[in-house]
């Protein structure tokens, strides 16, 4: 008998929820975000805090030292101009696949400039609110059989 969509996608869905279960969140790990930014380890125990230390310390330090020299982060968090918009619509490569939207880049770069401007209303809504819409935050898997079992 074969297997049906929803039988796949209960059996698919099963294993994700116990892995994300496994899974320890940021607080258990980090105590806070700030802290993961900062690789503060004051609240791990001593074998994850050597293993951070050893791991992530020398590239943190150095990317640290550069982003300040370079002002990386300065104005990461200013409103999105459309001269900004279109500059980076220039430079992104229309190849590739558009994903299941059908909405690529070379879709993006086609828009007038009033189509652009609703496009820049909600980059800059996202950025003022810190994320996308959880609408937009979703995935869709497509399993790709194997083989004929």
């Amino acid at each position: 008998m074969a297997t049906t969509h929803k039988e796949v996608g209960e059996v698919v869905n099963k294993f994700f929820t116990k892995w994300f279960k496994s899974r320890v969140s940021l607080e258990d790990r980090w105590k806070s975000k700030e802290h993961l930014m900062d690789l503060n380890t004051e609240d791990m125990g001593a074998r994850m805090d050597d293993f951070v230390k050893r791991c992530y310390l020398p590239e943190y330090e150095e990317n640290k030292k550069r982003s300040e020299e370079e002002r990386w982060w300065e104005k990461v968090g200013d409103r999105i101009v459309k001269e900004e918009l279109v500059a980076a619509l220039k430079r992104s490569k229309t190849e590739g696949a558009a994903g299941p939207s059908q909405v690529g880049v070379g879709i993006l770069k086609m828009l007038n400039d009033e189509a652009l401007e609703t496009l820049l209303e909600f980059y800059n809504e996202c950025l003022e609110k810190g994320g996308v819409p959880d609408s937009l935050n979703c995935a869709l898997l497509k399993l790709l059989p194997k083989s004929d079992k």
